[in-house]
């Protein structure tokens, strides 16, 4: 038998290879400030990863309405990755025009429009292209002020003058339909305390007819016509007048 030599001071090792992976981090960006709903989104997002929000929705973005604080989570068997992204919805600035007002311009000019004290740093522009909170007119017609600043959303309104001076009735000779409250409607608008006879018709350009009434509370509302010019045909009669108010006169559509 051999002879034994026992083994001192000695080591081993054990190698294998290891694959380290990077786990893909989302990105929200920076934090949102807006005056309306918003979008917010990964950026860059990987296809193969389930994100999750604090929400409760999936997916790689979301709408959403109001202020708040949102995290968006990646789900996986690897340990999960988050970003938060902090959204401030802005209030537009609270105010109020006169009501529709009726004037006797030829006695009286001019009516001044006041929306009151604005807050600081914010802008009014009127539709006259006057700006601050007060205006001046001098004609019927329909008038829009608009408030926007840094801290506040934008905010619109309108208010409708009509100059007695020049007849029972206000015809506007334009309507936007765009759905932005402002003057979608077209109607022409009386003082007279009742009308008992009332028609109201529009024409397109080759004579068809578009819109047609007997109550002088119903208006047009052109949200089906293109842009362009239409021409109107009023009859009526004011309560206690003998004589017929005849009126023909061209309407134009803008958008």
């Amino acid at each position: 038998m051999g002879t034994l030599y026992p083994l001192t001071n000695y080591c081993y090792y054990y190698a294998e290879d290891v694959s380290v992976m990077a786990l893909p981090t989302p990105s929200l960006g920076p934090d949102i400030t807006a005056c309306g709903p918003v979008v917010i989104s990964v950026i860059d997002p990987d296809p193969g990863t389930v994100y999750t929000w604090n929400t409760g929705s999936t997916g790689s973005s979301i709408t959403v309405d109001t202020s708040g604080i949102f995290i968006v989570t990646t789900s996986g068997i690897n340990c999960p990755m988050s970003d938060t992204a902090e959204v401030t919805i802005g209030q537009p600035f609270a105010f109020t025009l006169p009501i529709d007002t009726l004037v006797d311009l030829c006695t009286n000019p001019p009516v001044v429009l006041d929306i009151g004290p604005i807050p600081y740093g914010a802008s009014a522009y009127w539709s006259t292209g006057s700006a601050g909170p007060r205006c001046e007119v001098s004609a019927s017609g329909i008038y829009s002020v608009t408030v926007d600043g840094a801290e506040i959303c934008p905010s619109t309104a309108e208010v409708r003058v009509i100059d007695t001076c020049v007849g029972p009735v206000f015809i506007p000779n334009a309507v936007s339909p765009n759905g932005d409250g402002i003057n979608d409607r077209w109607k022409p608008v009386w003082w007279a305390e009742r009308i008992t006879s009332y028609e109201l018709r529009v024409f397109d350009r080759w004579g068809h007819e578009l819109f047609s009434s007997m109550d002088p509370d119903t208006a047009w509302e052109p949200n089906d016509v293109p842009v362009g010019v239409y021409a109107y045909q009023l009859h009526a009669i004011e309560e206690g007048s003998a004589a017929a108010y005849e009126a023909v006169g061209h309407v134009t559509v803008v958008r």
